[in-house]
């Protein structure tokens, strides 16, 4: 009996490695969904564009050419050439093709996230350029909730500094982070950035966990940002806005020093899957 997708007809064989993807197979076939289909061969496709099989420019094989190779339909692989262009990784050519864009350039911020995830990987320069974006968001929200935070704002904020003394990896140090200067955010009444807030929420943990990662080598460093947490809850409390902003300075001095330490590395990379391996080649500080 031939051994064929369910959702295709085709028979499973160079991408017979399909079977390794954790579907279940029933009387040797392989039951797949269509969705699962365009996200398996979109996955493998996006991963070749990251790292760089499919270069920047390069135009894709033909929807034949890949139905062929993945032994499923055209229509499937059409699905995924919309799938990458929704990505912001392809463009589509009238009688031309579909090519790799320059999709670090030309993307909006769900794409980001999901092309880091992707790759498991992010360049030094667009690592800087988000940490950057986020502290001078962070000096303009921690102005505006200054001068306004209330009782109960602060009563959940001691709450999650304390919470934060108790972490133990970086994970849950990114995790606590985030919903400080969330509660902060909220702080501030304005509607915008508490908007903007909730949507950079994967990006802003993913970010923080990978500053952690190297400051929590040094217990001293992380008991030193602990400190600028109480001393920017003190200032808030005050409702003093220049003593929030010094105390968020004195935090925010520890990630300009990561800044400084990522441009060391060797290929511009950082590995999110290996942060302690030597692929990532970073220093202490």
């Amino acid at each position: 009996m031939k051994n064929n997708n369910l959702t295709t007809g085709y028979p499973i064989n160079k991408f017979g490695k399909i079977n390794n993807f954790g579907y279940p197979i029933v009387h040797g076939e392989i039951i797949m969904r269509k969705e699962q289909v365009v996200q398996t061969i979109y996955n493998d496709i996006a991963k070749k564009i990251l790292n760089g099989t499919y270069p920047i420019g390069a135009k894709l094989p033909a929807e034949r050419e890949l139905s062929l190779k993945y032994y499923t339909s055209r229509i499937v692989i059409r699905e995924v050439f919309a799938t990458l262009s929704k990505a912001g990784m392809v463009e589509t050519r009238p009688q031309s093709g579909t090519f790799i864009k320059d999709f670090y350039v030309d993307t909006n911020l769900d794409n980001l996230i999901n092309l880091i995830k992707i790759s498991k990987k992010i360049d030094t320069k667009t690592l800087k350029s988000i940490i950057r974006f986020f502290i001078n968001n962070d000096y303009e929200i921690t102005r505006r909730a200054a001068k306004v935070i209330k009782s109960g704002n602060l009563q959940q904020l001691e709450t999650l500094i304390l919470k934060k003394k108790l972490q133990k990896d970086p994970q849950g140090l990114a995790e606590c982070d985030f919903e400080i200067f969330y509660e902060i955010t909220k702080a501030s009444y304005d509607p915008i950035l508490i908007a903007l807030s909730i949507s950079m929420k994967p990006l802003r943990i993913m970010i923080l966990k990978i500053v952690y990662n190297v400051l929590y080598k040094d217990k001293k460093i992380i008991n030193q940002i602990l400190d600028c947490d109480v001393n920017l809850f003190n200032a808030l409390s005050e409702h003093d806005p220049e003593q929030a902003i010094s105390a968020l300075k004195m935090k925010v001095s520890f990630f300009e020093k990561f800044i400084q330490k990522i441009e060391k590395i060797e290929n511009g990379t950082i590995y999110l899957d290996n942060l302690d391996d030597k692929k990532n080649k970073t220093v202490n500080i």
